[in-house]
């Protein structure tokens, strides 16, 4: 497919390959938030799950955004 658009010139072959690069950078963004997200949650669970088993430890210490 992209071989026939860059031989019919619908495209030039570095416009194609910019187009291209551009997208993946945006997908590749877009999951790395994503995991970032999920990773943020799953850490926020464990410290608010050790921080009401241990209420011995300073308290002041942690803070919960």
């Amino acid at each position: 497919m992209m071989k026939s658009i860059v031989e019919e010139k619908l495209v030039s072959f570095k416009t194609l390959e910019q187009k291209v690069f551009r997208y993946v950078c945006e997908l590749a963004q877009e999951i790395n938030l994503k995991r970032r997200s999920t990773c943020h949650k799953i850490l926020r669970r464990i410290f608010y799950s050790l921080y009401h088993k241990f209420p011995s430890v300073n308290k002041k210490s942690y803070k919960y955004y």
